[in-house]
């Protein structure tokens, strides 16, 4: 059975989008993403890939609100 999905991204990217806006995407880590997110780390490399992953997610959401 295909993995769902049981969050609404936009919502989630909100949370990398201020880390990352406060620690630029070198100081961030993924143990902050999984902190700031509360996905656990399967999730959130299943859901957005890697890190420079997420990270152009965020830009393209924040582009977007």
């Amino acid at each position: 059975m295909p993995w769902k999905r049981s969050y609404v991204e936009a919502e989630v990217l909100e949370a990398p989008m201020r880390a990352f806006w406060a620690h630029g995407h070198q100081g961030t880590s993924m143990s902050d993403l999984v902190a700031a997110t509360g996905l656990n780390r399967g999730s959130l490399y299943a859901g957005f890939g890697n890190k420079r992953d997420l990270f152009l997610l965020v830009l393209k959401h924040y582009d977007r609100t």
